[in-house]
């Protein structure tokens, strides 16, 4: 029986939580900064934007080789964050 989903090894593995960790935490710095100084989104929104970027960026540098493909995702990566900050604006 032919397997469909192969499990990667323990490097990969280690690599993309390294990853991901490293976003969520560089994230949340800047949300403990900006609730300390009593801003709108905090350190929830900020881990929460910072870790969905680099998952989106992992996936598509993983699944794709074109470089304008990664070049779009992070087009799309920066004018989600753009809508956000516009939100952020808007709000107050």
């Amino acid at each position: 029986m032919e397997q469909l989903i192969s499990i990667p090894d323990t490097e990969f593995l280690i690599r993309v939580a390294l990853r991901l960790g490293v976003a969520a935490l560089l994230g949340g710095l800047i949300g403990i900064e900006r609730e300390w100084m009593g801003k709108a989104a905090g350190l929830r929104t900020h881990m929460t934007v910072a870790l969905g970027s680099a998952a989106f960026m992992l996936v598509t540098m993983e699944t794709s080789t074109d470089a304008g493909n990664i070049s779009r995702a992070i087009q799309g990566i920066a004018a989600g964050i753009g809508f956000i900050g516009a939100g952020t604006i808007l709000k107050r």
